[in-house]
């Protein structure tokens, strides 16, 4: 039997399988009379992979995602100032269900391909790169929780006894020795 493929975007670990993941593939097409042929337990097996298909085909570039994405690349290009110089962001605002979050995942896992392929998956200091985090917020987040689910990303472990201050300092050390480039921050309004 298939395990479940089960992951949080929201782990350094469950964001690795997500951006190293290969293209699903699709099962081979089956006439009647193939499927006829099957034995109970291969249909079984055969029904169960075109079930994940059809739950996971993929995206549809449609042109507002390739516009989407052409203005979030310009942005990150822009953002290739020293460390003393102000940067950009971007936010992603629209209805719910329209594609904000697939939109910032899959912008965010190219790029994350992009940079372990050019720089490898350890800095130069030893640290494994870590080119991308991504976290999941409600409408009562504050701050302190924010800094908590950037330490939970890396695995930092003070995670659970810092106080506000702590966090900060944790969230911000994982960033830099991780050379993580891009924070996605998911926001879901759950009133």
């Amino acid at each position: 039997m298939r395990q479940p493929n089960l992951f949080s975007l929201s782990r350094k670990e469950g964001w690795r399988r997500f951006a190293d993941a290969p293209p699903r593939q699709r099962p081979d097409t089956l006439t009647r009379p193939q499927l006829a042929a099957l034995g109970e337990a291969a249909a079984e097996d055969y029904n169960d992979a075109r079930h994940d298909w059809h739950a996971n085909f993929g995206i549809v570039q449609t042109p507002q995602l390739a516009g989407i994405h052409d203005e979030l690349e310009q942005i990150v290009a822009s953002n290739r100032q020293d460390g003393d110089r102000i940067r950009s962001a971007a936010v992603i605002d629209a209805l719910p269900g329209l594609g904000k979050t697939t939109i910032a995942n899959l912008f965010g896992r190219d790029f994350d391909r992009q940079q372990m392929r050019r720089l490898s998956t350890v800095t130069e200091a030893g640290h494994e790169r870590i080119p991308v985090f991504r976290v999941g917020l409600t409408s009562n987040t504050t701050l302190r929780t924010l800094n908590r689910m950037i330490c939970e990303y890396f695995g930092h472990p003070a995670t659970d006894r810092a106080n506000a201050a702590a966090l900060a300092s944790h969230a911000l050390d994982c960033v830099l020795s991780c050379e993580t480039q891009l924070g996605i921050i998911d926001f879901t309004d759950r009133r």
